[in-house]
């Protein structure tokens, strides 16, 4: 980089902690991260897919069988195989969010905002850093060196060559600053934080005595903070100096057309002896391989990123170029790895992982299983929760995270390798249909093509020119809509042109569906309430669906209401609770509600319960909170809480930030009188898309949040209702704080400042319900005779319990409900008997081996049979469905129900 006439640009990863030596710090290990405690082998590396990505890189899929003592374990594991001859494909760094060192992304953000088809997190870096993160190793982005190795130990480093030549190997740097008198000094950095360096046996602090370089790729005032030295800084801009700071940090940002040089020491000195305001500077840096001893300028190379040690040289694992007990090498963890083939030819971008159905990897056992899938030549990237492997799937035009994350997150690092393509557009190569496959009475779905063309990138279709139809009379398409009519399978065809394509789809039956729940909002009824109301279906096949309520019929009993939209409306909530059913197809579920009152908590009025504001992270965000008459429309009279927040403050993406309006003095919050089963909040919404949520703490201390609304998407007023039963609480319980959040995930599409309104809070009660009668009921096997609470009555005309061949006893199920207090039901065209018993349903069928108790499919080893014109049923089916006690005499055959 001869007379700085072009600007460079330069990048690190996880930054150090000031004053702390620098030995690869990462992330403290968790419990899971079981070490290893013997010798390991990996036995086998099983590739169970191989998909294309674009031409020239697939996604492979591998399973490793690893034996670990007497045990044998599995890892999955995910490569991106590059080929570097293949003439679309390209390799890139990937940054921090705006292409800056001192910003961090996921590599899915990364991959989105460099256009990466393709990617896996980088170099290491320390995630408890204080300020900026950066690599520790040094980056050349597109043929520019933005950021120089530290001088570590045993740091190795992945380059690509200009003419697509893959190196893996130790790099250090050489640069230096020439003043217009001609004296030079040397350059100890570009773009580095302040660290350690344990260079010939020392523990050096890099910033003593020297001269560092930072560009506008620094998008930091930090430069050499925690080093514990006093700066003396130089702005330099288009090649000239404009401004000399001695003993003090220049307050500003590198600039796009310069540079500020940090000097301290016998550097200090060298810059007050000869540099000047108005003088001209220059500077020149390059990369050395310190195992060859080759030098690298922007010329040479098209990209480098630092690593860790090396893992594979020659197709052999090789001894470790550095301890590897700062990275967790002895735990199995998640990993990350790069390595290229013995012809040069291809590039393997590794990730194995690390979960519950994955059991991760030592490095050893990585240094292995490369070796196993012909890895020639492979260095240790940044592992545990910092790795990430993302691939665009086939027809897909956006990248997905294609590995699982050892913490289920998408953690923000520094940089990453991502894969990039140049193809034309091609010729269709195949097409595929996006939609459910299974679908539900009523529901109106869309179905879209997708498709890829002969380089496996990604078509784009008019849709409003497919012919879509379908087989059968289950449903009928209006354009790219089809409205399901009836159960059953179907063949959904699209054509495009010539090319056509296929998809079978399953109407949901009775017969598919294992279990339906209702999931309500609140289960207190108060005459002129809305309880929202959705239901989630699980079918027998593992599929999982929460379903709006419009795709069930509904039943009420007990009390007055009707379902319209996405809730119930109780127009007569009656005195005793009652019973909601909802049925699909024949398959029903029942949800017991309670009725109850509602008593306000506080309205900010008349009832009006202390609060304060807080936020998290502290020190970051701001927010307010004030009463205020009015707000939203309300009357003048009319006070409700206004909650003020501001979120642009820090980092994002790496934290969920929160206003809370937190209630009393007590840090668990303000207690509810009695035991609730439900809060409603009237609330003002901002359509902020922030997350609403609540905080109760109960008797025993446990703290849960309740979601009033995962996203603001309203403004104006608005009474949210949520169900408390469902944790369990031990009463009482107190109302802590309810706060506007924004999860980490997704914070760049939600608004950073807004104001909502919070109005009328109350808790909601259950009145006492009736119990159901617990009547007791004596059988006699083969006797018409009964006794029911003491009094002889006739079975008659249903048959007298019976013993089938099989051992299994019959009972008349119509009579034994009845006498127990419920009530049952026959419907002649299915041939179904429904059975109530006070919030208990069961639906049975003839000649059916299951039946459906309170939503869920139970199998039983003998099914209903009628005997003329009575319905006998198992009598432990019966039993064990409403938990009735059963006891049998052997001496007189009397059987006893209570």
């Amino acid at each position: 980089m001869a007379g700085r006439n072009s600007r460079k640009s330069w990048n690190w990863k996880k930054v150090v902690s000031a004053g702390v030596a620098m030995v690869l710090m990462v992330p403290a290990f968790t419990l899971y991260a079981d070490k290893a405690e013997a010798a390991s082998t990996v036995t086998d590396a099983l590739l169970k897919s191989k998909e294309p990505i674009t031409a020239g890189a697939n996604l492979l899929t591998y399973t490793a069988k690893i034996k670990r003592s007497t045990t044998t374990v599995a890892t999955t594991a995910k490569v991106v195989q590059v080929d570097l001859q293949a003439p679309y494909v390209e390799l890139g760094v990937m940054n921090g969010e705006n292409d800056s060192i001192t910003t961090s992304n996921s590599v899915r953000g990364m991959a989105e905002e460099t256009g990466a088809v393709a990617g896996i997190n980088g170099d290491v870096y320390n995630t408890s850093s204080t300020v900026d993160r950066a690599p520790m190793g040094g980056v050349v982005k597109g043929g520019e060196i933005l950021t120089s190795p530290s001088r570590i130990q045993g740091l190795y480093s992945f380059a690509l060559t200009k003419d697509k030549k893959p190196v893996i190997d130790l790099f250090g740097f050489q640069g230096s600053v020439t003043a217009a008198d001609g004296e030079s000094y040397t350059l100890s950095g570009l773009n580095k934080n302040f660290y350690y360096s344990d260079y010939d046996n020392k523990n050096t602090n890099t910033m003593v005595d020297s001269i560092q370089l930072y560009t506008d790729k620094w998008a930091s005032t930090n430069r050499g903070t925690g080093s514990g030295t006093t700066p003396t800084e130089v702005l330099v801009q288009n090649d000239i100096i404009q401004q000399i700071s001695l003993g003090k940090a220049l307050p500003m940002v590198p600039p796009a057309d310069g540079y500020i040089l940090r000097a301290h020491g016998k550097g200090a000195e060298f810059v007050k002896a000869h540099m000047q305001v108005g003088d001209p500077l220059s500077t020149q840096a390059q990369l050395v391989s310190t195992g060859s001893g080759k030098a690298y300028t922007d010329a040479d190379l098209s990209l480098l990123m630092g690593g860790h040690t090396i893992l594979v040289d020659g197709g052999k694992a090789a001894t470790f170029s550095r301890d590897i007990s700062g990275v967790g090498g002895q735990y199995y963890r998640a990993r990350t790895a790069v390595g290229y083939s013995a012809d040069q030819r291809y590039v393997y971008l590794v990730t194995a992982d690390k979960s519950s159905d994955s059991a991760g990897m030592s490095l050893e056992e990585l240094q292995q299983f490369l070796v196993k899938i012909g890895v020639y030549k492979a260095l240790n990237m940044d592992g545990g929760g910092s790795t990430q492997l993302v691939s665009r799937p086939l027809g897909e035009t956006d990248v997905v995270v294609a590995n699982t994350t050892e913490n289920g997150d998408e953690r923000r690092v520094v940089n990453g390798l991502g894969v990039y393509t140049t193809a034309p557009k091609g010729s269709a190569l195949s097409i595929s249909i996006l939609g459910e496959t299974s679908v539900f009475l009523g529901e109106s779905l869309t179905y879209q093509i997708k498709g890829y063309d002969t380089y496996y990138n990604p078509m784009e279709f008019d849709q409003s020119q497919v012919a879509w139809s379908s087989t059968g009379n289950v449903g009928a398409f209006k354009g790219n809509a089809f409205t399901v009519k009836a159960t059953g399978k179907t063949t959904i065809k699209a054509v495009m042109g010539q090319a056509s394509r296929t998809l079978d789809v399953n109407v949901v039956g009775r017969d598919d569906i294992a279990s339906m729940t209702i999931v309500p909002t609140s289960t207190v009824l108060m005459s002129g309430s809305d309880i929202g109301l959705s239901v989630q279906v699980k079918l027998k096949n593992g599929t999982q669906r929460t379903l709006p309520a419009g795709s069930f019929k509904w039943e009420t009993k007990g009390f007055k209401g009707q379902v319209s939209g996405g809730s119930l409306k109780v127009t007569d909530a009656g005195t005793s609770g009652g019973q909601l059913v909802a049925g699909y197809d024949g398959f029903r579920t029942i949800l017991p509600l309670s009725s109850g009152t509602s008593s306000i908590w506080s309205d900010f009025d008349k009832t009006e319960v202390p609060s304060s504001v807080t936020v998290y992270p502290q020190g970051e965000l701001t927010a307010t909170a004030a009463k205020t008459a009015g707000l939203g429309g309300l009357s003048a009279t009319n006070a409700a809480m206004q909650l003020n927040y501001d979120m642009t403050p820090g980092t994002f993406g790496e934290v969920t930030k929160a206003a809370y309006l937190k209630f009393g003095t007590d840090p668990d919050g303000v207690q509810a009188q009695g035991s609730p089963q439900s809060l409603s909040v009237k609330v003002l919404g901002d359509n902020s898309l922030n997350m609403l949520r609540a905080e109760i703490v109960d008797a025993a201390g446990t703290l849960t949040r309740v979601d009033l609304a995962e996203r603001i998407d309203w403004q104006g007023w608005k009474t949210l209702t949520a169900d408390l039963t469902a944790a369990k609480p031990v009463y009482p319980i107190k109302l802590k704080r309810i706060y506007v959040a924004s999860p980490a995930v997704g914070q760049d599409e939600r608004s950073r400042t807004g104001s909502i309104g919070i109005d009328d809070i109350a808790f909601q009660y259950k009145v006492g319900a009736p119990v159901a009668a617990r009547n007791k009921v004596i059988l006699t096997l083969d006797k018409t005779t009964v006794t029911v609470n003491g009094k002889q009555l006739s079975l008659s005309p249903a048959p007298a319990p019976y013993t089938t061949k099989d051992g299994r006893t019959m009972v008349p199920v119509r009579f034994i409900t009845e006498a127990l207090g419920g009530s049952v039901v026959w419907t002649n065209a299915t041939r179904q008997v429904s059975i109530l018993r006070g919030s208990q349903l069961a639906d049975l069928w003839i000649g059916d081996k299951s039946l459906i108790v309170d939503g869920k499919r139970v199998a039983t080893d003998a099914p209903a049979e009628l005997k003329g014109a009575s319905t006998m049923v198992p009598l432990r089916v019966l039993s064990e469905a409403f938990h009735w006690t059963v006891t049998y005499d052997s001496k007189t055959k009397t059987i006893t129900l209570e």
